[in-house]
């Protein structure tokens, strides 16, 4: 019965004078007590006067000792009775806890329906489309207010219209998660020259064509 032997139960109860219903009763109540507090099977600080007036039975400590279902020690008690049952609880509750705390984080790191609208009628504008996934990320991360929005769909709108952008064919457009984490729509259109110009002389500096 709970983990326990029959006969110790009778043991104790012979031992106390009292009957082994009322033992199955504080046995319970304890038992509990001890899956919810005593970490690895150990209570810290755990008296044999402090489980008898936690069970209110006087003698109680003492009795279930005798037939090992606990250990006294000078700084606490160990539930040798139910010590696998809290170390398997244990476990099982530092697993549930990790699958939760991955769920949150996956929730955290998803975007809203709102941001995925936001992003999905930006992601249309811009004229070069590749790694979507990538730019979603890159816009949660961002999250842009109202304001900034408008100000990302007009840059996108005016950028889109800029030499370095449509000749050879859009070459040279940014990737949309690039042109996102740099901020790019508050680029100029002579510092994007520039910085054209200076991605070109790289190129033709390493050879590439």
């Amino acid at each position: 019965m709970y983990g326990l032997k029959d006969a110790d139960i009778d043991k104790v109860a012979f031992a106390l004078n009292v009957d082994a219903y009322a033992i199955v009763g504080r046995l319970v109540k304890l038992k509990e007590w001890a899956l919810s507090n005593a970490a690895g099977g150990w209570g810290d600080g755990v008296t044999k006067e402090w489980l008898d007036w936690y069970c209110s039975l006087p003698g109680l400590a003492v009795a279930i000792e005798a037939v090992t279902w606990i250990a006294i020690a000078d700084t606490g008690v160990r539930f040798t009775a139910w010590l696998d049952e809290i170390v398997r609880r244990e476990a099982t509750s530092a697993a549930t806890i990790v699958r939760v705390n991955k769920w949150r984080t996956k929730q955290r790191n998803r975007p809203t329906a709102a941001q995925l609208t936001d992003f999905e009628f930006w992601w249309q504008s811009f004229p070069r489309r590749q790694n979507k996934v990538k730019a979603r990320e890159a816009w949660r991360l961002l999250d842009p207010d109202e304001e900034l929005q408008a100000v990302i769909l007009e840059a996108t709108a005016r950028q889109s219209k800029w030499e370095q952008w449509t000749r050879e064919g859009g070459k040279f457009i940014p990737h949309p998660t690039t042109w996102l984490r740099g901020r790019r729509w508050e680029d100029e259109e002579a510092q994007a020259e520039d910085r054209q110009a200076g991605t070109l002389d790289w190129m033709h500096e390493h050879g590439v064509e």
